[in-house]
């Protein structure tokens, strides 16, 4: 491991952030050639235990129109065990975006049917009518992740201290610096957001999502971050991901004033050899 770090340090001031671009919102429709992209490469479906839940799907587009644009929705289940059942969501047959706006918006609805747990199955909802000629679907496919979540008796809202208990990389190098973050609500009220300083000298501010469920928190989705090893033959960026069940931190859901998130802080493998679990606390500032 030291020697992974050493090689790590090195190539540092090396390493590229390689973001996602950015959507780039260039006016007329009939002056520029149409991006279109879902707001999210995946998306959460909370259910409430025993009744039903919802969440909110965003497609952009880098051009305005003076008429709506009305997209068909498809919908596909992976060929395996993490597949969603039918009878536990419902997809809207289009999704459209008004005239003179850059976004559309659909809300796709969940529905327990003694069918939910807090596996997550999945789904993956794609746009199909696409005008090859004026449009490019940056990103025309979306996953749905759908799982069953509890009603939360507290806020989990606000300005919390935060710090990484156990360093990874190293001592000096935190998944990200200790400091106040501000928990805002996601896509779905079950879903918290906050903006942290990922590898501090390094990355800068970045995204995160926590993603509440019965009894326990887990991180939402992957994060790439800017960082790689040398010693990685694949060159992969580090990638923080959610911790499998068995590993998820516990809460106490009629009290916000602490918890912590444990996440999978090397999910590539690229910098040594199996999972680096990462501990966050959280303590609410009143």
């Amino acid at each position: 491991m030291k020697l992974i770090v050493k090689l790590l340090f090195i190539a540092l001031v090396f390493a590229s952030c390689e973001d996602v671009e950015p959507i780039v919102y260039n006016g007329n429709i009939e002056q520029n050639q149409t991006f279109l992209s879902f707001s999210r490469s995946s998306y959460l479906l909370p259910v409430v235990q025993n009744t039903t839940g919802e969440v909110v799907v965003t497609l952009n587009s880098s051009t305005v129109a003076d008429y709506d644009r009305t997209y068909n929705i498809e919908v596909t289940l992976p060929d395996n065990q993490s597949a969603a059942n039918p009878e536990t969501f419902e997809v809207p047959g289009s999704i459209t975006i008004p005239a003179g706006e850059y976004q559309g918006f659909m809300t796709i609805t969940g529905v327990d049917n003694n069918l939910v747990d807090e596996n997550r199955r999945s789904f993956t909802i794609t746009i199909t009518n696409v005008d090859e000629n004026t449009e490019i679907a940056d990103s025309n496919s979306a996953v749905i992740n759908i799982y069953e979540v509890c009603p939360l008796q507290d806020d989990f809202l606000g300005q919390y201290q935060v710090q990484v208990i156990n360093p990874w990389l190293a001592p000096t190098l935190p998944a990200f610096s200790a400091g106040v973050v501000t928990l805002t609500q996601g896509d779905t009220p079950f879903e918290r957001v906050f903006t942290a300083n990922v590898y501090p000298g390094y990355c800068g501010a970045t995204q995160l999502t926590i993603a509440f469920a019965c009894n326990f928190v887990n991180l939402s989705e992957e994060v790439e971050t800017c960082l790689r090893c040398t010693s990685d033959p694949a060159d992969l960026l580090i990638t923080f991901a959610p911790v499998d069940l068995d590993m998820r931190s516990p809460y106490d859901t009629n009290d916000d004033s602490y918890f912590e998130l444990t996440f999978n802080e090397n999910s590539v493998g690229n910098c040594g050899d199996g999972d680096q679990f990462a501990v966050v606390t959280f303590t609410k500032i009143e």
